[in-house]
């Protein structure tokens, strides 16, 4: 250390040296790794813990910077050993009210016997750049904390066009919320939807794999509106904060419970409840304004996930009752032809059976040559009216649920025309079917598909019956692997003035109390749902419908 002293006393530019120590901006500093006693200490290093070099001259490094003591002498323990240069980053408060980040170089200095006689800390304040890298951090983690928000309430409004059940759109938009980094430390979440009965469903369910339903307690899996947390918040529409619940459930377990947080927002469309999202938080950790504002944002999203589901639901029933307004209406439409087409084989069996009853009474001796010519007549009769019977039962059942199968088109065309093809004999209509292959089949619900061919038939009854010329023909043939179902009537086609009106629901050329309007726009739904089209071929010289279906 002396002799440390001495080379600076001894050298030519001793004050030009220390001048430019003493005036440098920033802080140097030179002491010995024997004892840490300070050799040298400029002005900008000594003002830096306010003090000056006179105060400093006699004391430690180590009592200069308490607060560092132990990495001061660790870092001295290594330059002694490896006799290298350490830089290194650290914080310091002189006093209560301040605090700096200052950056340091630890150098060795040598004699000129290469003896290590000295270490030199050079510093500089680096606070500035400190808090501007703090500031690019929070802004970073900002925009991240942006990104993460819109992100996932774009993967919650994707779920909406994902062919899912309600619960299970509920269950992965709870975990996509549930996944965000910052609701880890959540235990457990849980969706309720309302009922119409009044009541809160639980519909979807997570708890965290550390964690079980015994620590936290179990959700009632129904509860009515205005009970319990989640029933009041149903009510009101307004969500509940920590502070204003403790966490019980309907059933919490007493022992080994994990202290914790309650959670719940309303989940709402527009001005209506639809449902609750409850979640438990850890007890020392909570969500802050903007996180808040994102799990909102989220409950809204559900909420319109929730209530498209129901009015899915409820247009599906009104499309049902439509549908069965319009068979209800079709078979109105047929019920003369019916009554005609079961009453005149009713009269044949009445008839053949009084001449039986007759000849046993008067025991005829041809009474066994009337029974074998007549009995056979009645039995084939009686058939005749079974199937139309079977062919009303078929196309009144509601088929709405039916399973698609594989149908020979020629059975579902030939039965519903059993029906209804008195109708068409009394006004002198022909019905021609011809398909090709004979044996043809469509993928296809049999109850909805009937009613369709029925809606057709109908139109052209109503169309032709006091025309000229009336024939009605059913070409059915595949092309470009799909099968086509031509409807065609003697009929000259449709005014163009309307042709794009007429599978729209309501509109009907029909004379009034003969129609309803609904029947094409339905035929057209039906189609549809079993994945083909319904259309007016308007390039035909006669009116034509036609069905195209996929070829299963």
């Amino acid at each position: 250390m002396q002799e440390f002293i001495d080379n600076i006393k001894s050298w030519p530019l001793n004050d030009i040296f220390k001048s430019l120590i003493e005036r440098a901006k920033i802080s140097i500093t030179y002491y010995s790794p024997v004892d840490g006693k300070i050799l040298l200490i400029n002005k900008t290093a000594a003002r830096a813990i306010n003090s000056t070099p006179e105060k400093l001259k006699n004391q430690t490094i180590y009592e200069v910077f308490p607060q560092l003591a132990s990495e001061i002498k660790k870092r001295t323990e290594e330059i002694i050993a490896n006799k290298n240069e350490i830089i290194t980053k650290d914080f310091i408060k002189p006093t209560e009210q301040t605090g700096f980040w200052f950056e340091s170089s630890y150098s060795p200095v040598f004699t000129q016997n290469n003896e290590l006689s000295a270490i030199q800390i050079t510093s500089s304040d680096i606070s500035a750049r400190i808090e501007s890298e703090k500031d690019m951090e929070i802004m970073q983690q900002n925009l991240f904390n942006q990104y993460m928000r819109e992100k996932t309430l774009k993967d919650l409004l994707r779920i909406q066009t994902m062919d899912l059940k309600l619960d299970q759109k509920v269950a992965e938009a709870l975990r996509i919320i549930l996944n965000v980094y910052w609701m880890e430390n959540v235990l457990r979440g849980v969706i309720f939807v309302v009922e119409k009965n009044n009541t809160l469903k639980k519909v979807a369910s997570h708890i965290r794999n550390n964690v079980t339903e015994e620590a936290l307690g179990i959700f009632c899996d129904t509860m009515p509106i205005g009970q319990g947390h989640c029933g009041k918040v149903a009510q009101s529409g307004i969500e509940i904060q920590p502070a204003e619940a403790d966490c019980r459930c309907d059933k919490v377990a007493q022992e080994g419970s994990i202290p914790r947080s309650k959670y719940i927002f309303p989940i709402k469309y527009e001005e209506y409840v639809e449902g609750v999202f409850s979640f438990v938080i850890r007890k020392e950790f909570s969500l802050d304004n903007k996180e808040v504002l994102f799990l909102r944002s989220a409950c809204s999203i559900i909420g319109i996930m929730i209530r498209s589901e129901k009015d899915r639901v409820q247009i599906e029933q009104q499309r049902t009752n439509l549908i069965s307004s319009s068979k209800l209406a079709s078979l109105g439409e047929m019920a003369s032809g019916i009554a005609h087409e079961i009453n005149n084989p009713l009269a044949i069996i009445i008839g053949y059976s009084r001449i039986l009853l007759d000849a046993a009474r008067k025991q005829e001796d041809n009474i066994q040559e009337l029974m074998l010519q007549l009995l056979p007549q009645i039995d084939l009769t009686v058939g005749r009216i079974s199937k139309i019977v079977q062919g009303l039962q078929s196309f009144s059942r509601d088929g709405s649920k039916d399973k698609l199968e594989n149908k020979i088109l020629k059975e579902v065309i030939t039965k519903t025309l059993t029906f209804c093809q008195e109708k068409f004999n009394r006004c002198e209509i022909p019905v021609e079917i011809d398909i090709n292959p004979e044996n043809l089949q469509i993928y296809c619900s049999e109850t909805q598909f009937s009613q369709v061919v029925l809606n057709l038939l109908n139109n052209s009854y109503s169309a032709i019956k006091n025309s000229e010329e009336k024939w009605i023909r059913i070409n059915c043939f595949i092309e470009n692997n799909q099968v086509i179902i031509k409807f065609i009537d003697s009929g000259k086609g449709i005014p163009e003035n309307i042709q794009e009106k007429i599978m729209q629901p309501f509109f009907t050329t029909k004379n009034p109390n003969e129609g309803t309007g609904l029947g094409l726009s339905i035929s057209s739904t039906i189609i549809e749902k079993h994945g083909g089209k319904l259309f007016y071929q308007n390039e035909s010289s006669n009116t034509t419908f036609e069905i195209h279906l996929p070829l299963k």
